[in-house]
């Protein structure tokens, strides 16, 4: 970091850097193509900010207005419009900054926001079963509230209130009257909004428990489940409470339980991160019996814990 804060402050004073763009038509035909050539005249504050930044030279040969050139060969390439790149934090800042939606102080909070209630994960981000079920029931009864230009209205008088061009009780009255219609609009579709709620956030939290397959009986998956009697966590298969498959493993009961994704590559089982206050982070395989957990007495001394907590279930 301090290396990159140098060379930047070095790069800010330097001279500009100096580039020779070359762009030529040729006409095969009567079919005609683009070159392009680039070339580094002068470096300028590119030396200083290497390895950061890199320039990729193109030189074309010197070229001639009406000059005749070989024809090397011709082809035919098939392309496939790909979709557009999911956002990341970086790109999600210049589309909300391009689209007047938040400000300097409130965009990163935004951002954060949306990752701290789970509407997204990931970097670049993936829209999680909780933000696609939000975002659809906002643009089905609260089409307004989605809305770019509405967004951008409110924070136009905000600026206003900001500058003293506006009245901040006119504004709020204003903002509280539309806000209140639009509420009393969707009220007849409140018991729905609230049950396909419910049923996402179920589904959400059914997700972040759900470790990887079942290694037992192959059809169904590892979940953290708690015992009815003792409430104590432990991993279990979701074939579990139907008695169609008794796959199950203690877990430690303190700490936060994260699934890390794969597989543990002896025995297959799922692997699980736990996050405790005050330790550090530490992944390990949910399998009691796992040949990597230590030696055979301490495996057969976990499987006794097992099978008794098992049975107080």
């Amino acid at each position: 970091m301090y290396d990159l804060i140098v060379k930047r402050f070095f790069a800010v004073l330097a001279s500009p850097a100096t580039m020779k763009l070359v762009r030529a038509e040729v006409g095969v035909g009567s079919h005609y193509f683009i070159l392009t050539g680039l070339s580094v005249i002068e470096m300028g504050w590119i030396r200083f900010y290497q390895p950061y930044t890199r320039m990729t030279e193109h030189v074309l040969p010197p070229l001639k207005l009406g000059q005749e050139i070989n024809l090397a060969r011709v082809g035919v390439v098939t392309r496939y419009s790909s979709p557009a790149p999911s956002y990341n934090s970086a790109s999600l800042l210049r589309e909300m900054e391009g689209n007047e939606i938040g400000t300097r102080a409130t965009r990163t909070g935004i951002i954060e926001t949306i990752n701290r209630r789970k509407y997204v994960k990931g970097e670049p981000m993936v829209v999680t079963p909780l933000g696609w079920s939000v975002g659809t029931l906002l643009e089905k009864y609260f089409p307004k509230i989605m809305s770019i230009e509405m967004t951008r209205e409110l924070e136009h008088q905000m600026d206003s209130i900001e500058k003293d061009n506006a009245s901040r009780t006119e504004v709020l009255i204003k903002s509280t009257e539309l806000l209140i219609s639009m509420l009393n609009e969707t009220r007849e579709h409140q018991a729905a909004i609230g049950r396909e709620l419910l049923e996402t956030t179920r589904r959400t939290r059914l997700e972040e428990m759900t470790l990887g397959k079942c290694p037992v009986c192959k059809t169904g998956d590892l979940r953290v489940l708690r015992s009815k009697k003792t409430r104590k966590r432990f991993v279990g298969c979701s074939n579990y409470w139907r008695r169609e498959c008794r796959a199950s493993a203690p877990l430690p009961q303190k700490g936060k339980v994260i699934p890390v994704g794969g597989s543990c590559r002896i025995c297959g089982w799922p692997r699980v991160k736990i996050l405790s206050r005050g330790r550090r982070p530490w992944v390990i395989c949910v399998n009691p019996v796992c040949p990597l957990k230590g030696t055979k007495k301490s495996q057969r001394n976990e499987a006794v814990i097992q099978a008794e907590d098992m049975q107080d279930m």
